[in-house]
């Protein structure tokens, strides 16, 4: 079961999703709308609703034979469990209609073994006369009341759980009605906050539209000297590409220079070169001319030597042969 409820400023709209019954409620004023009388309207509906349906159920041969007219003998009818044993699986709702023929055969049937014992201990058992089909009548439908009160305690102890689950229910969603005007107070005072904010904020731009027109004539003035700036600047442009195209020039000179100056050095490395290799030869040389003169003044030396050897053989050779001569005069 689904309960709205919407709550518009001075009125409020309950609808009740079952059985049609939201075409039945309609919006009322708050002050004159009774939940506990929609309540018990909606309940007395559904209970009516609930005999309607259960007296269309029942077969119509049951109501035709509920007076039989024959001859057979009437004997004590049996009771039947379903109303004798007050549980949840023998009450009137699990009932089944194929189980109501088959008792009303044996309600007709001669006794076998009755047990008198199941009667209730307010009824005794008569004897047979022309009241006996009524006094059995009376036990037995005594009996069925009997289940059908204990079938609508429980039905009744069910509407109540539910009735109060409602209540919790509509108690929970006042509670949220409440909570939801409390909003609309700080909305509206937000609402408000709000309108003073706006008129601030249209005092502040009626100043920054004075701003503004301040600023565009501030521009106008500055657009002038940017103009004059902008001429200026055009003549710094040209001295600036005339000082450019004479670095350029300067540019290309000085790498002619270098280049000249790098092929100078080369030629002076070179030069240089051939300077150091000359004088290499040259060390080579005097080495060698050194090596000459000690060689020269070695061979000097042998040669004095020498020719001191020679002497002295000279002057022995003159010596022996004075010597010879001296001999052959003496001979």
């Amino acid at each position: 079961m689904l309960i709205y409820f919407i709550l518009l400023k001075s009125e409020k709209l309950v609808l009740i999703d079952d059985i049609g019954l939201k075409d039945r409620l309609k919006p009322k004023i708050e002050d004159d709308f009774d939940v506990n009388k929609a309540l018990k309207d909606y309940l007395n509906d559904v209970k009516k609703e609930q005999e309607i349906k259960k007296r269309n159920e029942e077969p119509v041969e049951e109501q035709k034979e509920s007076n039989p007219k024959n001859n057979k003998p009437i004997s004590p009818p049996e009771i039947d469990e379903p109303y004798t044993k007050q549980n949840n699986q023998n009450s009137l709702e699990n009932d089944k209609n194929e189980d109501i023929p088959e008792a009303k055969e044996k309600s007709y049937e001669p006794a076998q073994n009755f047990d008198y014992k199941n009667i209730p201990n307010d009824y005794t058992y008569p004897f047979l006369n022309d009241n006996t089909d009524k006094n059995y009548s009376d036990i037995f439908n005594k009996e069925i009341n009997s289940s059908k009160l204990q079938d609508i305690s429980k039905k009744k102890k069910g509407i109540e759980a539910r009735i109060k689950e409602l209540q919790s229910e509509i108690s929970n969603l006042l509670k949220e009605i409440e909570k939801k005007q409390s909003n609309g107070i700080m909305l509206r005072s937000k609402r408000q906050n709000l309108y003073l904010d706006d008129l601030n904020k249209r005092n502040k731009i009626k100043n920054l539209v004075e701003g503004i027109k301040k600023l565009e004539a501030e521009k106008i003035k500055n657009e002038a000297e940017l103009r004059i700036l902008n001429n200026e600047l055009i003549k710094l442009y040209k001295l600036i590409d005339k000082l450019k195209s004479q670095q350029q020039n300067l540019q290309h000179q000085s790498l002619f220079n270098e280049s000249n100056i790098n092929t100078q050095k080369r030629n002076l490395r070179e030069e240089t070169d051939e300077i150091n290799k000359n004088s290499q030869a040259q060390k080579s040389i005097e080495l060698d001319l050194e090596k000459l003169k000690n060689d020269t003044s070695f061979l000097e030396n042998n040669l004095e030597r020498l020719k001191d050897i020679l002497n002295k053989e000279n002057i022995e050779l003159i010596e022996l042969e004075r010597e010879e001569e001296r001999l052959k005069e003496i001979s």
